[in-house]
């Protein structure tokens, strides 16, 4: 067959027709199958939106944490999504040898626009990570500006240098943020990347660190891997390990793990058995984690409490039982007890009790009148680990049979060890009993006859046989009661050593500029200062006295702050008890039927006829009546007058309120009269 040489063959035609169909088939194929090459995922608009929600989260304020970090590189992303899509777009066309497209200016207007949305991503990283190196991102900036034709001879901003760390971390917090799938995978990677490089650093400090510096890098590690376990917590913020995608369980499981052996490492046993339990949670058949768990647990295994206290002084055997106490003849007594323990003691741990009173605080730091500082804990450390102590002690006792025993606290007083109990017995001869009595008759009708019948009830204790050997009383009373009779009176008594002294007063008292005053006979408002004696001058001048002391105050406000200038002014006094008529506002009553004063009254009769002979005060405030023994202490006398006193007010002084105080009483256990 004839063919024309200006037309090519049929078989050439047809290599060129299956050629022309074949390249576009596979452009056009590629484009449909690659979409998000031709047809971008946001918008331009969107990238610049996404791009300034970056760069405003980034500069809002000088430190961010974790979270704020990570939403400020997820909003930097999708602002870079169109660069990489162009980019893509540009490659693809190379490769197949079609010319590039003209540049897009309608996202990218300039060179420096490019560099600035790189520049944010730069940021960010260098943020959350101020150790790593992350010039390849600034270098895709530059390879972005010239495919995308935005090329400049002259840059417009130079890159900027790595951004200084920050000064002091933020703690992470949680963010209401929520992640796609495909998010949660690309952070999982990340969180991944970033525990490996940490597991590298252990190893590091492990091998090359001195032990003497091993603690402080140890530290360092653990808030990097607390930043990794807070970007956990911020992928799954229910700790919902089920969802967790494969490759992250089993990074959160290593985190945890590694966390727990860091704290084990410090000796925070508690911390790392906690976060060996979560790394067990997340993969219950860790085996690793299993040996960790199984080695914490043995270190923190709580040691049984075993203690036991033996005397050395006074010999419990011997003092076993109140019938065969031990006598003696002062108010203090030294003991001495061995104590064996496996845990280690303190002083605050032993306390001394005193007829079921502490007398020495138990916990550190509390303060008490009662604790003596020559207590002593001496302590010697056996071969086998285990404590022995000598404790020394000198307790102040009361009056007649005191029972001694000492506990051993421990755990804030989950455990406790008590010692076997001991009886001592005070038995201080008392050969004189000193009783001063003070009334005045500045308005009162019947002052006088308080002092005088009070002391007359004593004379029947008076004798070999009786309570005291020889009572010796004095009185200052109508006329010669003024303020520098009775002062003198009070302190002609500083002498006196080992005797009772009792002082009873029966006057007017009145508060002045928030202090107490009794009024001398000869008393006036005008002069008052120097015809009144403030209550501060007698609880001075007693102080002074060293000899047991019992004060009855018969007088308007008696209880009123008597109180608190103890505890403010005489926290180191001894051996005194105070009674008074009344406490507060209250007025002290008497009456031409009682011929006395209504306290005074209750004394009298208490005394004299037995009535207040075992009156007890109930640990609930009720007050019942017990076994009598025929002598009546001090305890016995405040319990009746307290049931008695208000009852005879309230019934002649048309329902008045009058009730003795005593704030405060060293000598309740010592006996004071016999009938």
């Amino acid at each position: 067959m004839y063919q024309s040489p200006h037309y090519p063959s049929k078989t050439k035609a047809l290599k060129v027709c299956f050629l022309i169909f074949f390249s576009c088939f596979f452009f056009y194929g590629n484009a449909f199958c690659q979409p998000h090459i031709y047809a971008p995922i946001h918008t331009c608009e969107q990238s610049k939106q996404y791009h300034q929600q970056a760069k405003e989260h980034l500069n809002k304020k000088e430190h961010l944490n974790k979270n704020e970090l990570k939403i400020a590189l997820i909003a930097a992303d999708n602002s870079l999504k169109n660069i990489h899509n162009l980019l893509d777009e540009y490659k693809f066309r190379a490769e197949l040898k079609i010319d590039t497209l003209p540049p897009t200016i309608d996202c990218f207007t300039s060179a420096q626009e490019v560099r600035d949305y790189f520049q944010i991503k730069f940021d960010i990283h260098t943020k959350l990570d101020p150790q790593g190196n992350y010039q390849s991102i600034l270098e895709k900036a530059e390879q972005a500006v010239i495919l995308l034709g935005l090329a400049d001879k002259k840059k417009t901003k130079k890159i900027k240098p790595p951004l200084p760390p920050p000064k002091k971390p933020t703690p992470p917090t949680n963010h209401p943020v929520v992640f796609n799938e495909s998010e949660n995978e690309i952070t999982c990677l990340d969180i991944e990347l970033g525990y490996q490089d940490i597991e590298g650093e252990y190893e590091g400090i492990t091998n090359l660190y001195p032990s003497e510096q091993r603690k402080e890098q140890f530290k360092k590690l653990g808030r990097k891997l607390h930043a990794l376990e807070a970007d956990l917590q911020q992928l799954y913020p229910e700790e919902n390990y089920e969802k967790y995608p494969k490759a992250c369980q089993e990074t959160a499981k290593f985190i945890y793990y590694e966390l727990a052996l860091i704290y084990f490492k410090l000796k925070k046993h508690t911390d790392a058995l906690a976060y060996v339990t979560q790394s067990l949670t997340i993969v219950p058949n860790f085996v690793e984690g299993q040996k960790l768990k199984k080695e914490i647990e043995e270190v923190i295994k709580p040691i049984e409490p075993n203690i036991t206290l033996d005397w050395n002084r006074p010999l419990a055997h011997k003092y076993k039982s109140p019938n065969e106490a031990h006598i003696i003849k002062e108010r203090k007594v030294y003991i001495q007890l061995h104590i064996e323990s496996n845990y280690k003691l303190d002083i605050p741990d032993v306390v001394t009790y005193v007829n079921n009173q502490k007398v020495q605080p138990q916990e550190k730091g509390k303060k008490s009148r009662n604790r003596d500082r020559d207590s002593t804990l001496v302590e010697y450390v056996k071969e086998d680990g285990s404590y022995v102590y000598t404790y020394n002690y000198t307790p102040v006792l009361k009056d007649n049979l005191n029972e001694i025993y000492v506990k051993v606290y421990l755990n804030k007083h989950d455990y406790h060890s008590k010692s076997k109990s001991i009886y001592v017995k005070v038995d201080i001869p008392r050969n004189t009993l000193k009783m001063i009595g003070i009334g005045t008759n500045n308005g009162l009708e019947y002052a006088t006859n308080d002092v005088i019948r009070l002391q007359n009830i004593y004379q029947n204790q008076e004798g070999k046989y009786n309570l005291f050997q020889e009572i010796d009383t004095q009185s200052l009373t109508t006329y010669n009661a003024t303020k520098h009779e009775i002062e003198r009176l009070l302190e002609n008594q500083m002498g006196i050593e080992d005797n009772l002294l009792i002082v009873h007063i029966s006057a007017h008292g009145y508060i002045q500029g928030g202090d107490l005053y009794i009024q001398g006979n000869d008393f006036t408002e005008k002069h008052f200062m120097s015809t009144s004696v403030a209550y501060k001058t007698i609880m001075s001048i007693l102080e002074k006295i060293d000899a047991p002391k019992l004060l009855l105050i018969d007088a308007c406000h008696s209880g009123k702050n008597i109180n608190k200038f103890i505890e403010d002014h005489l926290k180191n006094i001894n051996d005194l008890t105070i009674i008074t008529s009344s406490q507060g506002t209250e007025s002290s009553y008497e009456d031409e039927q009682w011929q006395h004063g209504a306290f005074t009254k209750a004394i009298i009769d208490g005394l004299q006829t037995g009535e207040a002979d075992g009156y007890m005060i109930q640990e609930n405030g009720n007050i019942t009546v017990g076994k009598k023994d025929r002598q009546i202490s001090v305890k016995e006398l405040y319990a009746y007058l307290l049931n008695k006193v208000p009852k005879m007010v309230k019934d002649v002084k048309n329902g008045a309120l009058q009730t003795p105080y005593s704030p405060r009483n060293d000598l309740e256990e010592l006996v004071i009269y016999r009938y």
